[in-house]
């Protein structure tokens, strides 16, 4: 996504629907509910992925494949806010601890880190 520049492609056609529709200067009246869908959403889509999570979580590959797509959510809900980009949360994300970077370095390691232990499963045999 990044190598394309998806975030920022769907950002800007996002502005440029607003532009268009005379809705721009308004948008704060859109963003908020937006933004807090987003946060909803996500927690909804986290609290039932870790429920299930826990109940299927049989084996070291199956955790690994777990925590990579709960990376991946986590990443998903870090685009979606970005994308929103209402004021109150670009603050949160981008001044002063970069919440941004961290998530998304976090994320990322996360997804690097359950690669490696799916792999690492794969190589040694299963427990019987």
């Amino acid at each position: 996504m990044r190598l394309h520049g998806a975030e920022d492609l769907l950002r800007n056609a996002l502005r440029e629907v607003l532009r268009a529709d005379g809705s721009y200067a308004a948008r704060r009246v859109i963003q908020a509910p937006a933004a807090a869908a987003v946060l909803l959403g996500f927690s909804a889509f986290a609290a039932l992925f870790a429920a299930r999570a826990l109940r299927v979580s049989r084996g070291r590959r199956a955790r690994a494949v777990n925590h990579a797509f709960l990376a991946l959510a986590v990443m998903a809900g870090l685009i979606a806010l970005r994308i929103v980009s209402f004021h109150p949360i670009d603050a949160l994300l981008y001044r002063p601890l970069h919440l941004n970077w961290v998530i998304d370095i976090g994320a990322t390691a996360a997804v690097v880190w359950s690669a490696h232990a799916y792999r690492a499963a794969l190589a040694r045999p299963a427990a019987v």
